[in-house]
C-alpha cells in the first residue's frame, strides 16, 4: 500500500475515502480515520486535505480521445488540486482502496477487458488498434469487467431513462405543453409505452393539469406516471402538472404481489417493456439510517422509488441501468452494512458485479425454487443427480450458445460454451462441466446444441 506524501502521485493502489458519491484521496500523514472517529464522538464536522477524485476528466487536445474512468479506478493525468473538504456527517465517510494509472495503463487495461468480455458486443463492435475503439467503453466497463449495459442481441435493452430523457426534449421543442390530452397521450404511448384510456385537460389558475385515466393500470404503471408527472414539473414545464386519477395503491401487499412466483413471469414481462428493473436490497439493520441517505442521494441521479423499505430491506424501481453502475462505484457503503442486491429483470441468467475486491453480486433473482422442480419430469430430476450442470444451467448454455450461433455461427470451437461457463460457474466447476461436455461429444458449440444434455428433453 503506497502512503501519500506528495501531491504527485505514482500509478498504484491507495487508500482512500468514499463519502456521499464522491471519492476522496487524503494528502495528509496524520490518522485520518482517527479523527474522523473524534469528529463523531464529538458530533462535530470532519476536515481533511483531500484530492476530489473524478470518474470523468477532461483531457488535453492531442491526447487520447476520452480521460473517462469508472471508480474505483482513477486517471493520474489529471488530478486535481488538493483542497479542504469538509465532512458534515463523518459517519458516513467510509474507507476504500483506489487504484491510480495513466491514462495509457487506463487504456491498456481497458482493451483487454473489452477484449475479454465484449468481443463483437452489438453495442460498440469488434475493437480495432486505435484509442477512438474504445470511446464507448470508457464510461461502461470497469477494469474487472463489470459492465451493466452490455447486450447480445440485436435490439439494445430498452432504458426507460433514456426514452424519458427523449421525451423531455420533445416536449420542449414540439410544444407538448399546449397539445390536447389525445395527442400528448399519442406522445406518452409511444416514447414511454405508458398507455392511457383516456384523458382530459385542465386549466386553473395554478397552471394546467392533465388528467389521465386507465382501465388496467398496474403498480409500475402508477410508479412510471409518477416519474413522469415530477419531471414535467420540474425540469421541463413550471405549473404543469400530470395527475393519474386511477392510481393503484403502492403499499407493502401490492409491492410484494408483482414478486410472488405466479405473478413474476408477468411482472418480468412488463419490466422488459417499460424497460426498468425492480431491485430488493438487504442490509444490515444497524445501517438503516446510512443506507436510506444512500438510496435518496441515488435517487436523484437515477430516478429510483421505494416502493418498500422496512427495517434491514428495502424494495425499489431501478428505471436504469444506470442504477446498477452507481451501485457498484458506491461499493464502499454496501460493504459497510453487508449489503445484498436481488435485481428482477427481464433477463433469466444475466449477473452484475457490483463490487471492487469484494465477494457480493447483484444477480437475477429467478432460481430453481422446489416448486419449479417438481414441476420438472422424474427423468429430468433423474438425469440432473450425476451431472454437473442442472437443468437450468443448461437451459441458460443452450439459450446464450443458440443466440450467438444464429449471429455469428459456428468457428468450430467452444468459444461461446466456454465464455457462458466462466461467467456463470465458479472456478471448480469450470474444468469439471467442460469435461462432462466433452464426454457427451461437444467439441465444438454446435456439437454442444446437437450432442449433450439429451436426457433434459430441451429443444
Amino acid at each position: 500500500m503506497n502512503i501519500i506524501k506528495h501531491t504527485t502521485f505514482p500509478s498504484g493502489t491507495y487508500q482512500a475515502l468514499f463519502y456521499i458519491g464522491q471519492y476522496y484521496l487524503p494528502v495528509e500523514e496524520t490518522d485520518i480515520h482517527a479523527q474522523l472517529d473524534t469528529a463523531v464522538k464529538n458530533g462535530r464536522f470532519a476536515s481533511v486535505q483531500a484530492i476530489e477524485l473524478s470518474e470523468k476528466s477532461e483531457t488535453e487536445p492531442g491526447l487520447y480521445e476520452l480521460g473517462v474512468c469508472i471508480a474505483p479506478y482513477f486517471i493520474s493525468d489529471y488530478l486535481k488540486e488538493p483542497e479542504t473538504v469538509i465532512f458534515e456527517y463523518p459517519e458516513e465517510v467510509y474507507p476504500v482502496q483506489i487504484e491510480l494509472l495513466t491514462q495509457k495503463e487506463y487504456n491498456d487495461r481497458l482493451r483487454e477487458q473489452v477484449s475479454k468480455h465484449c468481443e463483437g458486443c452489438r453495442g460498440f463492435g469488434i475493437l480495432n488498434k486505435n484509442d477512438s475503439s474504445l470511446a464507448g467503453h470508457f464510461d461502461e466497463i470497469t477494469l474487472d469487467g463489470f459492465c451493466p449495459y452490455r447486450w447480445e442481441t440485436r435490439n439494445s435493452p430498452r432504458s426507460f431513462v433514456n426514452e424519458l430523457e427523449s421525451f423531455g426534449f420533445f416536449w420542449g421543442r414540439y410544444g407538448y405543453a399546449s397539445k390536447n390530452a389525445d395527442s400528448l397521450m399519442d406522445d406518452i404511448k409511444y416514447h414511454l409505452k405508458l398507455a392511457y384510456t383516456s384523458g382530459t385537460i385542465l386549466d386553473d389558475e395554478n397552471g394546467r393539469t392533465l388528467f389521465l385515466y386507465s382501465d388496467k393500470n398496474t403498480l409500475i404503471q402508477t410508479v412510471l406516471t409518477d416519474i413522469l408527472a415530477d419531471c414535467v414539473s420540474k425540469y421541463w414545464e413550471e405549473g404543469y402538472r400530470i395527475r393519474l386519477n386511477s392510481r393503484i395503491q403502492i403499499n407493502e401487499e401490492a409491492v410484494m404481489g408483482l414478486l410472488l412466483p405466479k405473478k413474476i413471469a408477468a411482472t418480468r414481462k412488463e419490466l422488459s417493456k417499460y424497460g426498468v428493473m425492480i431491485g430488493i436490497l438487504e442490509y444490515d439493520p444497524t445501517g438503516n439510517t446510512s443506507i436510506q441517505r444512500f438510496m435518496d442521494h441515488l435517487a436523484e441521479e437515477c430516478f429510483v422509488r421505494i416502493l418498500h423499505k422496512e427495517s434491514g430491506r428495502m424494495i425499489c424501481l431501478f428505471t436504469g441501468r444506470t442504477t446498477l453502475m452507481r451501485l457498484r462505484c458506491a461499493s464502499p457503503v454496501l460493504e459497510a452494512y453487508n449489503v445484498y442486491v436481488t435485481v428482477y429483470d427481464a433477463l433469466n441468467t444475466v449477473q452484475y458485479r457490483i463490487c471492487y475486491d469484494m465477494p457480493k453480486t447483484i444477480q437475477d433473482a429467478v432460481q430453481v425454487d422446489a416448486a419449479k422442480a417438481n414441476r420438472l419430469s422424474k427423468k429430468i430430476l433423474k438425469a440432473q443427480e450425476d451431472k454437473v450442470l442442472n437443468y437450468e444451467q443448461v437451459s441458460g448454455l443452450f439459450s446464450y450458445v443458440g443466440s450467438r450461433l444464429n449471429e455469428a455461427g459456428c468457428d468450430h470451437t467452444l468459444k461461446y460454451t466456454e465464455i457462458f461457463l466462466k461467467d456463470f460457474l465458479s472456478p471448480e466447476l469450470y474444468e469439471s462441466a467442460l469435461n462432462e461436455i466433452h464426454s457427451m461429444g461437444g467439441f465444438c458449440d454446435c456439437e454442444v446444441l446437437m450432442n449433450c444434455y439429451e436426457d433434459y428433453e430441451l429443444e
